[in-house]
């Protein structure tokens, strides 16, 4: 049995600008049948307004029913989790940092998969800049706290898998969540070129998901990055588990 989950997110898809993955991310647990506790936004990515906008859509999409907060409210809901649940934190950490102020105790009650940092910085040394989620100051705190478990999903390990136009003409044949998720993220993959130098875009945050719900086929974890870092990953079978998620075919209305 998987831990229950939380999703902490600056989720975009849906929005004007900013990163789509955290949408696939969502998409990818919510699909996969894991008990999810609920989602909170954070800034980052973009604003948590928006952020907090685009998670109860997306959920909506999905048919999923699970709770939607607030970043104000997001550090109060985090130090209530029940003992043993997971956090799939695909933002930057400030609501963790914040939960784990308002209860010290709180860290080593949980769970903490994290997207961020480099692994090889010699071989990427760009890779850096697009690190939104732990490359600031307030990110050093992080490593301090004693989460029972923090993993760390590096970007130069994460951004091995990819997505391009002919998986979003894939998705759009998955029904109305497949169908969503292509249609927001057109916009990113236009992009793409100038941002990527490729016609694809890292769905770095989806790698993380997948890994909390027990569908990441051949991942590897080490000690590089002072806790357990993802060291690599089947990607031809990351984006199989993908796609082979039970895609809705009718809308939540529909379905009703």
């Amino acid at each position: 049995m998987r831990a229950p989950l939380w999703v902490d997110t600056d989720l975009a898809l849906g929005a004007a600008r900013g990163d789509v993955d955290d949408g696939f991310a969502l998409a990818a647990v919510v699909l996969a049948g894991a008990e999810i506790l609920g989602v909170s936004a954070v800034s980052g990515n973009t604003d948590a307004a928006t952020a907090y906008g685009c998670a109860r859509d997306l959920l909506d999409v999905l048919g999923a029913g699970c709770p939607v907060v607030p970043e104000a409210d997001a550090p109060a809901a985090l130090a209530a989790l029940p003992a043993g649940a997971s956090v799939l934190a695909i933002g930057p950490p400030g609501n963790l940092l914040r939960a784990a102020a308002l209860d010290p105790g709180w860290p080593a009650r949980v769970e903490v998969r994290v997207v961020g940092r480099v692994r090889s910085r010699l071989r990427h040394p760009l890779l850096p800049l697009f690190d939104l989620n732990l490359g600031g100051r307030e990110a050093r705190r992080l490593w301090s706290a004693p989460f029972s478990r923090l993993s760390v999903f590096p970007l130069d390990v994460v951004r091995r898998l990819r997505l391009d136009g002919r998986d979003l003409e894939r998705l759009r044949g998955l029904g109305p969540a497949g169908e969503y998720l292509a249609r927001h993220s057109r916009r990113w993959l236009a992009r793409a070129p100038l941002r990527y130098l490729a016609r694809s875009f890292p769905a770095w945050d989806l790698v993380a998901a997948l890994d909390a719900v027990g569908r990441l086929p051949g991942a590897r974890f080490d000690r590089r990055l002072g806790r357990s870092g993802l060291a690599g990953f089947d990607v031809a079978g990351a984006r199989a588990a993908f796609f082979a998620l039970p895609w809705p075919a009718a809308s939540p209305a529909e379905r009703r």
